[in-house]
């Protein structure tokens, strides 16, 4: 004889439902908190790199005094900073300045680091003894300020020309 089986309760599947429902926003829940505490010690890292790439002292809590280019630039050597540090240090410094930044209207802070990133780009691979530099920091963070300025999205420009290889369309909006 063959068994039958026994039907599911429905209300005990719903309560199974909601305890998993829960345990799922439990979940989510963690996980947000866990990439905001990442966000959070990215940020606290990277702060502590512009005090000590840029900033000479502290005078008040508006006015800082700012190392030299050369001192800037020497450390970017001596720290072994990459391209993906300097622009880190670049999104934080615009990410919390008050004012918008562009081309003709940049912060002390991104005119020095400019400043100090190019004169890291002019050395000869085999003087910088920081292997992990590319070259074309300054141009590509110029290149950033520009579009900033101009309220151009690269991002948006950058996916709209791979869709456009990839596609061979000609207008895509």
């Amino acid at each position: 004889m063959l068994s039958q089986r026994a039907k599911p309760d429905p209300m005990m599947l719903k309560k199974q439902a909601d305890a998993l429902r829960e345990e799922v926003f439990a979940i989510e829940q963690a996980l947000e908190e866990n990439k905001m505490e990442a966000l959070r010690k990215q940020q606290e890292k990277t702060d502590a790199w512009i005090e000590e790439l840029l900033v000479q002292t502290n005078v008040t809590e508006d006015t800082q005094l700012l190392k030299s280019e050369g001192e800037v630039a020497q450390l970017m050597q001596d720290r072994r900073f990459s391209a993906d540090n300097i622009n880190l240090i670049f999104d934080r410094i615009v990410e919390t300045s008050q004012r918008r930044q562009s081309i003709e209207n940049c912060s002390p802070l991104i005119s020095l680091l400019l400043d100090a990133a190019c004169k890291v780009d002019c050395l000869e691979r085999e003087k910088n003894p920081n292997k992990r530099w590319n070259h074309r920091v300054e141009r590509d963070l110029r290149k950033k300020l520009f579009a900033m300025g101009w309220g151009i999205n690269l991002e948006e420009v950058r996916d709209n020309d791979r869709i456009r290889s990839i596609t061979g369309d000609k207008d895509i909006t």
